[in-house]
């Protein structure tokens, strides 16, 4: 009799942990997404790869998330790095159905030619379009003052 108690205790017990435990699991798969991120590779041709990005309440949350990542940079390193890189970024803005990413000044340093911020942005719009199943318009921003011509970006 002592034996089927001990055997009865020990699934009581380890019931409530298999339960938690599968829990635990399961939050964790819907804590982090799949988003796909546009880079490209040193001869020229675009590439994809998907990264996991942390799930946010809030959409907007999630997108500072996406653009972040993007500029942290590719995983694959036959990939070329975006030309702005995450500490040239003063902030993330998602206001309505754009994406604002403000520079600091010193980016211009960089010597980065006007093409090459709207290559970005069609990279970034390609991924954020194929991962939210949304078009947003990406803009660049310099202190706070958008981008408008190839001139105030190169002095």
């Amino acid at each position: 009799m002592t034996h089927r108690l001990k055997k009865r205790h020990i699934l009581f017990l380890l019931f409530p942990i298999l339960i938690a435990t599968s829990i635990l699991l399961g939050m964790g798969e819907r804590s982090r997404r799949v988003a796909d991120f546009f880079y490209t590779r040193y001869d020229g041709k675009m590439v994809l790869e998907r990264h996991l990005i942390s799930r946010e309440k809030e959409r907007s949350e999630e997108l500072v998330n996406y653009v972040e990542e993007y500029f942290l940079g590719p995983y694959i390193h036959e990939n070329l790095d975006p030309l702005i890189k995450i500490q040239d970024i003063q902030g993330i803005i998602i206001y309505g159905d754009s994406v604002l990413i403000n520079l600091y000044a010193s980016v211009l340093e960089s010597n980065i030619e006007f093409f090459q911020y709207q290559r970005i942005e069609d990279l970034l719009q390609q991924g954020i379009r194929r991962s939210y199943n949304d078009l947003f318009d990406i803009r660049f921003l310099l202190e706070g003052n958008e981008f408008l011509s190839a001139n105030s970006l190169n002095g």
